[in-house]
């Protein structure tokens, strides 16, 4: 039972920090940083971040 536990806490830190580098990466974004620059700093992929991007120019 406690393996269920700590994986699921493991599973909610991996969440937390996925949506905090999507977070950052669409601030970074809308600052006008290139794809490239985001993806350096935040460690997302090229193609994560230009789904934020689009998903940003969408709501223009």
């Amino acid at each position: 039972m406690k393996d269920e536990f700590e994986r699921g806490l493991e599973k909610g830190v991996e969440l937390g920090e996925m949506n905090e580098k999507v977070r950052i990466a669409r601030k970074l974004l809308k600052l006008g940083m290139k794809v490239d620059e985001v993806k350096e700093i935040t460690g997302l992929k090229s193609k994560d971040i230009k789904n934020i991007k689009n998903d940003l120019n969408d709501q223009e």
